[in-house]
């Protein structure tokens, strides 16, 4: 009987334990990110790489940080213990770039995600390319003007015109003898970061005899640094007309000499545009400005990104992506983490199934002599997509958008399956925020009025976000 009693009683004990030890499990999850850091296909060794948690579900932001080497196949592996209250969240994995800068890499872990690999690879900066303008000039010939689209202050910049002749600078002028097509090449050289690349591009030099160009030149007042002085070249002859546009909304038509008072201090695109009507040419010269005091370069990467059924496509989930940072003098380089490229300053894309995709953009700004980069991880799932725990809504969806197109009065069926404070905002294509508010929703079906009669003319994005859902739709203002 004792000995019964006995088994019975390490039966009861071994299902306590294993009732505790099942508690325990459900009550922690296992986070593991790993991946491989590379130079151009070969791997990067013995380097550190750190990582920090972020959770979107507690109070503290930052649940942990790791460091660790990579092996001798460029692999590293982090391995930590998640709560039960921080099951969504990302992580960032830093490395020393092979150049000399710092890379940040971004991975999302949600519930049944919690094996994340987030690659490294390191970015050559010497990566460049070219914009050219050709204009003919009275008594001169055919004047080509090259300025390199990415500008270091470490780099050097070698520049063959394909008509037997060199020079160098980031920004160079050419005087080609006769016209047609030649392949100018940019060999872009970083001491620093121990790179080189070549850009070769065909340039067409036409033969067209069109006595049209501008440029200007300005400086700061003394005692008023919001104060431009600009002089501009033109022919100025006899029934051209000469335009100013300051980049604030105010423009002037008249000489070559203008004085400009901004109200802001900042970073202004200027344009000269000078119109010889008896010749009947037109042509126009645009760069950046600095306005004030203590004015200093600075990029930031960061974009936007919509998801839209679009009936172009038959249907397709198509992905528009929107930089938030504008400049003329910048360049676009958008990675969609599928093998898939883009370089427009807000582009689209369709993503060949369902997966998750770590998608970059990097800007080039030469004017300001600067560069950044940001990525986000974007998991495309059926009929949605998710990004950093904002999902595609299960309790909400917009039911109708009409009139669309709209002239500036339209409404916006909302159905929602329970009572929330629904955050409503309108972008623009460009990703600027247009307008936002908030409304009180009960549960059912509602219907916003749009009162769009101030917003110009341009495509829109509608979008609805309830705690850590989202619906968007497109809006065409005519």
């Amino acid at each position: 009987m004792k000995n019964k009693n006995h088994q019975t009683m390490k039966k009861v004990l071994f299902l306590m334990l294993f009732v505790a030890s099942s508690w325990i499990a459900k009550g922690q999850q296992t986070l593991t990110v790993s991946g491989n850091f590379m130079n151009q296909a070969i791997p990067v060794t013995n380097q550190q790489v750190t990582i920090t948690y972020h959770s979107i579900d507690s109070l503290s932001p930052i649940i942990g940080r790791d460091t660790t080497l990579t092996d001798n196949l460029g692999y590293y592996s982090f391995n930590t213990t998640l709560s039960a209250a921080n099951f969504n969240g990302y992580v960032i994995v830093k490395a020393s770039d092979c150049y000399g800068a710092t890379q940040e890499v971004y991975g999302v872990f949600l519930p049944g995600f919690y094996n994340l690999i987030v690659n490294i690879e390191c970015v050559n900066v010497c990566l460049n390319s070219f914009a050219a303008s050709v204009d003919s000039i009275p008594g001169i010939g055919l004047m080509a003007k090259f300025k390199a689209t990415k500008v270091s202050a470490a780099a050097n910049y070698l520049w063959t015109f394909g008509d037997g002749t060199s020079g160098t600078g980031s920004y160079v002028d050419h005087v080609y003898t006769n016209p047609g097509s030649y392949t100018v090449c940019l060999t872009t050289s970083d001491s620093l970061g121990a790179c080189t690349y070549t850009y070769c591009d065909s340039v067409l030099v036409s033969n067209a005899i069109i006595q049209c160009y501008a440029t200007y030149s300005y400086y700061q007042d003394s005692t008023n640094a919001n104060m431009l002085y600009f002089t501009g070249q033109t022919l100025n002859a006899p029934g051209s007309i000469i335009t100013w546009d300051f980049g604030d909304g105010l423009v002037y038509t008249g000489s070559n000499y203008t004085t400009h008072i901004y109200a802001q201090p900042g970073i202004y695109n200027v344009c000269l545009g000078y119109f010889d009507i008896i010749k009947n040419c037109f042509t126009t010269f645009c760069d950046v400005v600095y306005v004030g005091s203590g004015v200093t370069p600075n990029c930031n990467a960061e974009y936007k990104l919509f998801m839209i059924p679009d009936s172009v496509t038959l249907g397709a989930n198509v992905v528009y992506f929107s930089s938030l940072y504008q400049s003329p003098t910048s360049s676009y380089f958008w990675d969609f983490g599928d093998g898939t490229y883009a370089s427009n300053q807000f582009t689209t894309h369709i993503f060949n199934g369902t997966g998750v995709f770590d998608v970059c953009l990097t800007i080039y700004d030469f004017a300001q002599n600067c560069s950044d980069t940001v990525c986000k991880r974007v998991e495309i799932i059926n009929g949605g997509m998710k990004i950093l725990g904002l999902d595609n809504s299960k309790n909400i969806n917009i039911k109708n958008l009409f009139p669309n197109p709209t002239k500036g009065i339209s409404y916006m069926t909302l159905n929602s399956k329970s009572a929330a404070v629904a955050n409503v905002k309108i972008y623009s294509i460009d990703g600027r925020l247009i307008s936002k508010w908030n409304e009180e929703l009960m549960q059912g079906e509602h219907t916003l009025k749009l009162d769009l009669t101030n917003i110009e003319p341009g495509m829109y994005f509608i979008e609805v976000t309830v705690i850590n859902e989202r619906v968007t739709a497109k809006l065409l203002i005519k």
